[in-house]
């Protein structure tokens, strides 16, 4: 208790020794505190210290179907440099200017250039943590040469040497190091490494390289030494400080080491039928997951499409509050805070999520109808209850790995196994275990093999390890070992062993509603991942994104969540078959009036355990932290009395007084207990990703070239009368008067709506005339308001979207489909009856791509999973498509089967199939073409649909791909009837 005690807490430690020693008496905060330790040392089993450990267990195919977990005493502690420590030691090390001049620098991973500045984040540590800062330096033509050799790690002596050969003399060109060192523009070898084997030993390798005067290395061999030791943690800790105390006093820190303990265990075994079980009913309890999903990422990706479209964009500049989009509502400051503002959390407080829960009413009523008379705490569901319910999870489409977590219990010694969880999802299986591998081989090994799985399940990408220390300290929970083949380093270092993703690299562009993390360098699909428990919603913008983008793919989160109900005073567990989803929860208001003494604590006590009808047990909840209130304990009634006179508090059934746990020792003693199930799919996400690629072309059209782009804002109804009348008008007057090679329009929002129209001229002098004729034919409409604003803009080409090769046909793509639906438009004023003509040349593009029907249906099938995910994969959503699909079938097959003869729909349609042919000429594979029409056929129709149509597009095109995914299944169907047909006669 004493090491536990001193390494959770060296003050208290002292304390308590004050106490035992007879020095002074303890006190009734004291008493309290060791209260807490004591009751967190024998209840509670997240990992820590000494007060709770981690052991790898078995799942064993076996016809016995007994739990097996029995404990002996055999604990292991094992301890490491807590990582505050290390990073004092390193930042220390660097500053000597022996070592310094010795060590290698590259240049920091997230500068990039904006104008004439560059731009990177600044890391400041003051002595508890470190912050960061987004920073800026103007341009000057020797950085602009150094950046352009930054690929290579040089040492302090070849930067310098690299500056003489631009004309510096020595003294000059070390000057300019040391302020680029000291700028943190240069990065020294000295850093952090999350996924290393052991820090400590990647700064002894260095210093045995550099410390060439063994100024340092005899302390750090001493370091090693004890840190490797038998010592006892008191003993050891003491030692360390004598050492660094001698040599480098100013890297000590308030905590000197870190430990986790390793399970004495004698078997560790669950029957396979167990574990089955579990996971059948998980599956069952699908309906009841809510999907994980950020809003600041949906407002970042609504922001981007805004201002980016379809381009590919460095994310560098993407995520630069000034001049890109940002990312979240926490903006990152050019300069550090002054003192009138530092320490100030300048996170906004977060809105928590309104909660929907389908089935609360019922289960309170059951709990009403049935349990109350009983005096039973629990309502159990049953499996109807889950059948009505309808699911908004895809789990083929969440994340191939993740977690079940909670506690293994009996009920009694002839009945099944029961599950109370705690949480069911997450990005990983590996998320809550990664930090404990370092005290386990095989646990080691497991994780490697579940990062070769999660490889496995992206094969057109490369699931990338984020690496980041946001603070010194919790360096102690991102400690994890390197279980992937690439890591994007965000002011870190990367695993030698790995593919460092460097954030210079790395673009962002938007393809089907989904974000898309590029790297240009390896010319592939960047799946990040952050195997770690670690809460990065205060870190910086870039970690936080690249964080929240895991979640993009909507991992499931199964759990049961009190909605409108959570505030009622008593709120009974809730059980499905052998899961435990929720434990009985009390909510006792404030007491203003809170008893003095003991006596008066305890008579007010029984007088609340008789309203509420509290157990003897009950397990305080604050947070995420929990503390098992015991009220036949004085302290623990002090406690609760404390907690209750402040503020609302929330009690939980203590789970472990009605149930039993499968763990205890020989003696016959019983151990709380907390397990983790990993849990995969058998699923392969395929990202077919036809890039955004750069061009020569040019792409970004200026007033008074020979593009004119004008954005006529008014309101929807507005927009289609204008399509309707004045705008073919304008284009009939630009045309008579010689004005126009080709234009097209899109309808949009940004956030107000509007009407883009596009004119290109031969000549740049026409530019004049059609702003002109423009402002002539608009004015009137101006001074009534029915249009409320005319604004002229800068063209920039969709060149990534639409490829530098396709991009000018594209154009004129556009150009003929927007002839078509003004024509369209004015035949069907009303856009109830488009639907038809939508679907015909939807169908039209697909068969001018030589699409084969088995390849059109896979195409509409994607494309309908696609929306379908966006628009939260209903089932009632599908219901209703499948009753419009049947009502329609017989419009919907004369319509598609029908030839064509509008010569309107057939000129663009002519146009795609020169399109496609010239796609099919390309010397690529098979696949690769095929990939490319798609690609250009969902953009294409994308724009066809948003002209055609004056709101609602998305919903329509959704609607739209249903509709032909049905089509195309019920023709294979009578296709494959009528060959097996023919095959028996």
């Amino acid at each position: 208790m004493k090491q536990a005690l001193f390494l959770s807490s060296e003050s208290l430690y002292l304390e308590v020794e004050k106490w035992l020693s007879g020095e002074k008496t303890l006190s009734e905060k004291l008493a309290k505190t060791l209260y807490k330790y004591t009751v967190r040392l024998s209840s509670r089993c997240t990992p820590y210290g000494h007060f709770a450990g981690i052991r790898m267990g078995q799942i064993l195919e076996t016809q016995n179907n007994t739990i097996d977990i029995r404990r002996n005493q055999k604990d292991i502690v094992r301890y490491r440099p807590d990582m505050q420590f290390l990073v004092r030691i390193m930042q220390n090390l660097s500053k000597d200017p022996h070592v310094k001049t010795q060590l290698t620098y590259s240049f920091n991973s997230t500068i990039y250039r904006q104008g004439q500045h560059y731009k990177f984040y600044q890391q400041v540590s003051n002595a508890d943590n470190n912050t960061h800062y987004l920073s800026q330096t103007p341009t000057t033509p020797i950085i602009d040469y150094l950046v352009n050799e930054k690929q290579d790690s040089k040492t302090y002596l070849d930067w310098v040497s690299l500056i003489q050969s631009k004309g510096a003399d020595k003294d000059q060109a070390s000057k300019f190091v040391e302020n680029l060192i000291e700028s943190q523009i240069l990065v020294s070898e000295l850093h952090s490494q999350l996924t290393a084997e052991n820090n400590f030993d990647e700064i002894l390798k260095i210093m045995q390289t550099t410390d060439t005067k063994n100024i340092y290395l005899p302390t750090l061999n001493k370091l090693n030494k004890l840190l490797t030791s038998n010592y006892p943690v008191i003993e050891r800790q003491r030692r360390i400080e004598a050492v660094i105390n001698q040599k480098i006093p100013e890297t000590k820190t308030k905590n000197l080491l870190q430990g986790d303990m390793l399970l004495g265990i004698e078997t560790n075994t669950i029957p396979k039928n167990t574990i089955k079980r579990f996971l059948s009913q998980f599956e069952e309890l699908i309906p009841l997951a809510i999907s994980i999903h950020s809003k600041e990422l949906e407002q970042f990706k609504r922001s981007f499409i805004n201002k980016y479209e379809g381009q590919m964009v460095r994310l560098l500049e993407v995520l630069d509050h000034d001049t890109g989009v940002g990312y979240g509502s926490n903006p990152v400051a050019y300069s550090t805070q002054d003192n009138l503002l530092k320490g100030i959390n300048t996170h906004p407080v977060q809105q928590k999520q309104t909660l929907n829960n389908p089935l609360e009413d019922l289960v309170y009523r059951r709990y009403h109808i049935n349990c109350v008379k009983q005096n039973n705490r629990e309502v159990r569901l049953q499996e109807n209850d889950l059948q009505n319910l309808i699911s908004n999870i895809d789990i083929n489409t969440s994340s191939p790995t993740f977690y079940a977590i909670g506690n293994l219990l009996f009920e009694n010694s002839t009945t099944a196994p029961v599950f109370c969880l705690q949480a069911c999802g997450g990005t990983s299986a590996g998320n809550l275990i990664t930090r404990f591998s370092y005290l386990d081989n095989q646990l080691k090994t497991e994780l490697e093999k579940l990062g070769a799985l999660e490889q496995e399940s992206y094969p057109g990408a490369i699931v990338a390890e984020i690496v980041h220390l946001p603070e010194s300290r919790t360096g102690n929970i991102l400690q994890r070992p390197n279980i992937r083949k690439a890591e994007i380093v965000l002011m870190a270092k990367a695993n030698k062993d790995v593919i460092p993703i460097n954030l210079n690299e790395l673009y962002l562009f938007v393809k089907k509603n989904r974000i898309v993390l590029w790297s240009k360098k390896l010319d592939t699909e960047i799946i990040p991942r952050l195997s770690s428990a670690h809460n990065f919603q205060n870190g910086i913008n870039l970690y936080r994104f690249l964080a929240d983008l895991q979640f993009q793919d909507q991992p499931i989160s199964v759990k049961w969540e009190w909605a409108k109900l959570a505030k009622l005073p008593f709120l009974p567990r809730i059980r499905y078959k052998n899961i435990i989803l929720s434990r009985a929860r009390w909510n006792i208001s404030k007491i203003e009036n809170t008893p003095f003494c003991f006596k008066e604590k305890k008579k007010k006590l029984a007088g609340l355990k008789k309203i509420y009808d509290l157990p003897d047990k009950v397990v305080l909840v604050e947070g995420d932290n929990e503390l098992l209130l015991d009220f036949s304990n004085p302290i623990a009634v002090d406690i609760f009395f404390e907690k209750v006179s402040k503020e609302d508090i929330m009690l939980n059934e203590f789970i472990f007084s009605e149930y039993q746990s499968p763990v205890k020792d020989d003696e016959g003693n019983f151990y709380s207990n907390e397990v983790i199930i990993p849990i995969a799919i058998d699923m392969k996400q395929t990202q077919n990703n036809i890039t955004p690629r750069p061009t020569c072309k040019q792409s970004i059209y200026a007033l008074g070239s020979e593009w004119i782009y004008v954005k006529i804002y008014c309101g929807i109804r507005c927009a289609e009368n204008l399509l309707m009348d004045s705008i073919p008008k304008l284009i009939q007057t630009l045309k008579d008067k010689n004005l126009l090679k080709k234009w097209f329009f899109i309808r949009y929002k940004d956030p107000a709506p509007h009407l883009r129209l596009r004119f290109q001229v031969d000549s740049p002098d026409k530019f004049a005339s059609i702003v002109r004729l423009v402002n002539e034919i608009y004015s009137c409409k101006l001074s009534d308001h029915s249009i409320f604003n005319i604004q002229f803009d800068t063209y920039k080409r969709e060149i990534e979207r639409y490829t530098p090769e396709y991009m000018e046909l594209s154009e004129q793509l556009f150009h003929k489909e927007s002839e078509f639906v003004l024509s369209t438009i004015t035949q069907t004023p009303t856009s109830s009856d488009r639907w038809n003509i939508c679907l015909k040349y939807m169908d039209g593009l697909l068969n001018h791509a030589s699409l084969t029907l088995l390849e059109k249906n896979a195409f509409a099938e994607e494309m309908r999973s696609v929306f379908a995910r966006e628009f939260g994969n209903d089932k009632s959503k599908e219901k209703k498509l499948n009753q419009i699909f049947r009502e329609k079938k017989a419009n919907i097959e004369l319509t598609i089967s029908t030839e064509l003869s509008n010569s309107n729909i057939i000129i663009p349609l002519q146009h795609f199939k020169v399109i496609s042919k010239k796609i099919g000429c390309e010397e690529i594979s098979a696949d690769a073409i095929l990939d490319k029409k798609s690609s250009l056929l969902s953009s294409y129709i994308h724009m066809f649909i948003n002209r055609l149509y004056p709101s609602d597009q998305r919903l329509y095109e959704y609607v739209f791909y249903h509709l032909l995914n049905n089509y195309y299944q019920m023709l294979i169907g009578k296709r494959k009837s009528l060959n097996e047909s023919q095959a028996k006669n």
